[in-house]
């Protein structure tokens, strides 16, 4: 039984005795006024009559004034309102998850004539006794009427609070809100088979599923992202859905690579012959940053785009086309199959054809021009455009790609303080200096000189010189050849090779040398030293250093 029969309006005309029980003709509500299923719902009225009311998506029927029978406290409960109920009430009531029925309230006519179905079957219910502890499958149907007579207060039914599913993983991308054979709920639903027929694994990032026939499951994704099914070649025995529009049927090629945003509902359904090994679908992983200097990126591609977010796909594994040298250029994957892929230009730039195996039936578009292949070199593209490629004939050759890419500026005479984000086309020149300049730099050439300087730098240079020096500088280490005449103010790097001066330097420099009187000889020297100045006498024609200081008794 497909999916649809399980959400349908009308009730099957059923031949039970002497009592037939017709098609609901109920009106369809507003959608907007269905709103969207209370997270842990476990009942939606799809259809009722007598009232009659239709809201076969989202919450269903939810009071009294829109129908025979709704639902209470977001869900768990269903009821037929607080008083009698009306003669030829017609309910569909939709079990969301495996549950049980608590019954409230069972108040009902007797002798078979106001009663409850579930899923079609000729059995009638209408007692406390039968409705209470009732196990309902996921995906089952309970169906109530009443005749033209003898009306009674009615009936209350609630979901047992049966063992919850484990808690959501913090970044689980998935979450199984309905599986066939489903053993818990709330939580981030059913994570193991024994839970569910459908259930989430890896944390939240797959779901899996497939493994037997009649199954019925919807997965909600948490966040926008893409499907990546990891058993491709698998044939399955069933149909996947997205928010309610068939994408595959017995085949997973579809609904790889397929784009989903957050809220988004996936649906399977099984038929009663599978007996397939499960299918396992995947969040793709996050794409590779884009590159600041990145000329393009790769929005989308078909049929295979296996990354989600930043700049697109980068290698052939993750994408029909994918961008190379950090978003300079893109290429497609070669492959025969039929192909197409959509490249958002993020730099004005001027497209070259880079290489190309002549890809059949290759076209670009861009502002809605049709452009071949060949005819793209060229091809001037400005920031925020979009370029479309599609291969719609299958190649005979497996290798059918071509390579585009953005013109860049022309190489620098020099190298650049930071390195461009693809290489030029032409490599850049090394210049070297004519000659060696006359005196060393502050800071070194960027480029050795041509021939060594004539003198020494004061430090090495960053690069060797191409040839020797022809002849080094060696520092002397003689010493000079004699003591200065008088003694410098500071003492001299290298000692003199004479005898030490006559005596030690006062710590303060020497005044000048008394000059000579009047009443000496005009042949005596006149640098002659005075002996009463200091304190001194001469013995034997010489002065005596001992009494060089007038305080030196031995000279009195």
């Amino acid at each position: 039984m497909s999916l649809q029969s399980f959400l349908d309006v009308g009730l099957s005309l059923l031949l039970l005795g002497s009592v037939a029980i017709g098609p609901i003709n109920a009106q369809v509500i507003n959608a907007a006024e269905c709103g969207a299923t209370a997270p842990g719902a476990a009942f939606v009225v799809t259809a009722t009559a007598n009232p009659s009311a239709s809201c076969p998506n989202g919450s269903g029927v939810v009071s009294s004034s829109e129908g025979a029978c709704y639902t209470t406290s977001n869900g768990r409960c269903i009821t037929d309102g607080p008083d009698t109920y009306r003669n030829n009430e017609r309910c569909t009531i939709s079990i969301l998850y495996s549950t049980r029925l608590i019954a409230n309230q069972v108040v009902v006519q007797s002798g078979n004539n106001d009663f409850f179905l579930v899923s079609g079957s000729a059995t009638r219910l209408d007692t406390m006794n039968e409705l209470n502890n009732l196990s309902l499958p996921a995906y089952s149907t309970l169906s109530w009427r009443t005749d033209g007579n003898n009306r009674r207060p009615g009936w209350s039914l609630c979901a047992a609070a049966d063992r919850q599913c484990s808690p959501r993983r913090p970044n689980a991308m998935f979450e199984v809100t309905r599986a066939e054979g489903q053993s818990c709920v709330g939580g981030g639903g059913p994570t193991t088979a024994i839970e569910g027929s459908c259930f989430t694994t890896a944390g939240g990032q797959c779901f899996t599923g497939g493994s037997s026939a009649d199954e019925r499951c919807t997965i909600q994704a948490l966040h926008d992202t893409r499907l990546v099914v990891h058993n491709l070649s698998l044939v399955v025995g069933g149909t996947f859905s997205i928010s309610g529009s068939t994408v595959t049927d017995d085949s997973l090629q579809e609904i790889d690579s397929h784009l989903i945003p957050a809220g988004a509902n996936v649906s399977w359904a099984s038929d009663d012959t599978n007996n397939q090994p499960p299918w396992v679908i995947c969040a793709a992983p996050a794409c590779a940053l884009q590159s600041p200097d990145a000329y393009f990126n790769v929005d989308d591609a078909a049929p295979t785009h296996r990354c989600f977010g930043g700049g697109g796909p980068t290698t052939a594994l993750l994408g029909t086309c994918f961008t190379t040298l950090n978003g300079a250029c893109f290429t497609n994957t070669p492959i025969p199959n039929t192909q197409s892929c959509s490249i958002h230009i993020r730099r004005n730039t001027t497209l070259r054809l880079a290489g190309s195996s002549a890809p059949m039936g290759s076209i670009f578009t861009l502002n809605g021009v049709d452009t071949p292949l060949f005819n793209m070199n060229g091809v001037a593209v400005e920031e925020g455009q979009t370029l479309m490629w599609s291969k719609t004939q299958p190649s005979t050759s497996s290798a059918a790609n071509f390579l585009i890419c953005a013109t860049t500026e022309s190489p620098t005479h020099g190298p650049t303080a930071v390195p461009t984000p693809s290489p030029s086309a032409v490599p850049t020149t090394v210049h070297l200096s004519a000659s060696p300049t006359s005196a060393p730099s502050t800071l070194p050439a960027a480029w050795p000189t041509a021939a060594p300087s004539g003198v020494p730098s004061a430090r090495p240079t960053a690069t060797p010189s191409a040839t020797p020096t022809a002849t080094p500088v060696v520092p002397t280490v003689a010493t000079t050849a004699a003591p200065t005449a008088t003694p410098t103010a500071a003492p001299t790097l290298v000692p003199t090779t004479h005898d030490p001066t006559a005596g030690p330097t006062a710590p303060t420099p020497t005044v000048a040398p008394i000059a000579a009187t009047t009443t000496q000889s005009a042949n005596a020297p006149t640098n002659a030293l005075d002996t009463s100045a200091v304190g001194g006498r001469r013995r034997g024609g010489s002065l005596d250093r001992n009494c060089k200081y007038s305080r030196c008794r031995s000279c009195t």
